[in-house]
């Protein structure tokens, strides 16, 4: 199964079209690392808590929080 990230970003409303052809995409790119991230966690550790980081990212994009990787990217958190 392919994972299309551009697809899902435009379907969640993290990609948005706005006037002249501009494209609103602030919280796209760092979305896409999170979802890329979730999807390995989720294939490498099958107790991995899916549902406590699907609502931390809905938090990221309805701007209730920052989230933030750890230096090395192996750990997310909530800000």
């Amino acid at each position: 199964m392919t994972f299309d990230v551009l697809k899902l970003l435009e379907q969640e409303g993290y990609i948005k079209d706005g006037e002249d052809n501009m494209v609103h995409a602030e919280k796209a790119f760092f979305a896409a690392r999170v979802m890329r991230w979730i999807r390995t966690k989720v294939q490498e550790e099958p107790d991995f808590d899916l549902q406590s980081y699907l609502t931390m990212l809905y938090y990221y994009k309805m701007e209730l929080a920052d989230l933030k990787f750890t230096e090395d990217g192996s750990a997310l958190s909530i800000e």
